[in-house]
């Protein structure tokens, strides 16, 4: 019960580490620097998929 908030918020994370990575070097400094500053809110919202799986396994077990 408790592996797949961290399973969800690994696959969560890195699929952000891919897709920031892939844009910069994809892209320009600029939309970088965007994608660099936007950054916390994709991490926020990751580690609250992860929070919202925990919650629907209690509701569920």
């Amino acid at each position: 019960m408790h592996r797949s908030p961290i399973i969800a918020g690994t696959v969560a994370t890195l699929i952000i580490m891919l897709i920031v990575s892939t844009l910069a070097i994809g892209f320009s400094v600029d939309v970088a620097q965007a994608i660099s500053q936007s950054a916390p809110l994709i991490v926020a919202s990751g580690l609250a998929i992860g929070l919202a799986t925990a919650l629907l396994e209690r509701e569920l077990a």
